[in-house]
């Protein structure tokens, strides 16, 4: 063991080395590994991974430097395969700061599941952290302990052929998007029967947490993604602006492998004071609509809103959900948003 550790401080001093002469920062050139077994380590530097880096099962990485960058053909690898592979448990890369935003350019291909994933994530940033230039992909577990993960046009995938988990979400700790369509997503992966009510915690922007929930009713599983944004509109993206009779969140959510088939019950979760004056007068007839290409349809159950319960802990009461079944419905994408009916 004691040869181990040795050998991999050796490997830290060698990596510091060749960053002074090549690179700025913590720099794992291409055919260069190194492995974090176990206990607590701190990268006080920007990370600049070309090879392999490795975080075993008991490991916690902090990092406290400005930006972690992965290349397309870069690993982050688990304790399995002797450290060489992907498929174990593997430890924490913990994003750490009080002074600044924390960037991530994570390496990774959404479309074809290729590039650097990380096993598990935890932000305790206030300032929050970002996703630039790539998408990113989180093998295990993600969890919340402050700030917010900003998405800006890209995709952070969960789960590794699983939904993965996701912990420590509130209406102060959640995922960003770019608030408006067709970019900012959060995928789960292969969301099935099994595995019940899978949540997105996701906002339009800060201080507004507004969420939503799946759950597929099938045991062919599928990589579900959600995105939400800021405006309710007659034609969807033109038209007349429909904010005075709803909650003015359009959620775009859509399925990968399998669009427009089988059972999805969607949960949508909306903040009171986004509601129009019209919705709040008549809140007991609150349905979650769907844009079927023309219109927005009239949904049901028509009801009063649960307080908040997409969340970590108990439920918010300045949040609402409502919820709604559908058949071969969920396409990619499919819109959904909140209005009020007369009781049907």
């Amino acid at each position: 063991m004691q040869k181990r550790i040795k050998n991999i401080f050796l490997g830290v001093l060698i990596l510091f080395y060749q960053s002074t002469s090549a690179q700025s920062g913590f720099y794992v050139p291409n055919s260069g590994k190194i492995f974090f077994n176990g206990d607590t380590a701190t990268i006080f530097s920007d990370v600049i991974n070309r090879g392999q880096f490795g975080v075993g099962k008991k490991a916690f990485v902090n990092f406290l430097g400005k930006t972690w960058d992965n290349s397309s053909l870069s690993q982050i690898t688990d304790e399995s395969s002797n450290g060489s592979g992907i498929s174990g448990i593997g430890g924490w890369v913990r994003f750490l700061s009080d002074s600044f935003r924390q960037q991530i350019i994570g390496g990774y291909n959404a479309a074809v599941k290729l590039g650097a994933s990380f096993p598990r994530i935890q932000i305790q940033n206030r300032n929050g952290i970002e996703l630039l230039q790539s998408s990113a992909k989180v093998r295990r577990e993600f969890n919340f302990s402050e700030g917010h993960l900003y998405l800006n046009d890209n995709i952070l995938s969960i789960g590794n052929n699983d939904p993965g988990l996701i912990n420590g979400y509130d209406s102060s700790r959640y995922f960003i998007t770019n608030n408006k369509p067709g970019s900012g997503y959060l995928i789960r992966e292969n969301v099935q029967s099994i595995d019940g009510r899978i949540d997105f915690p996701v906002g339009s922007k800060i201080y507004s947490y507004t969420p939503a929930a799946i759950q597929n009713f099938s045991s062919q599983g599928d990589d579900y993604y959600v995105n939400v944004f800021d405006s309710v509109k007659v034609a969807l993206f033109s038209g007349a602006d429909l904010s005075n009779e709803s909650v003015n969140k359009t959620w775009e959510i859509g399925k990968r492998f399998h669009p427009g088939l089988e059972e999805t019950q969607i949960y949508l979760q909306h903040l009171l004071p986004d509601e129009g004056n019209y919705f709040k007068a008549n809140r007991k007839y609150a349905h979650v609509s769907w844009f079927n290409g023309v219109s927005w349809d009239l949904g049901s159950p028509q009801r009063y809103p649960d307080p908040g319960y997409i969340i970590t802990g108990d439920p918010i009461a300045i949040g609402g959900v409502n919820d709604r079944h559908f058949y071969n419905t969920v396409a990619s994408p499919s819109y959904f948003t909140k209005f009020t009916g007369i009781g049907d």
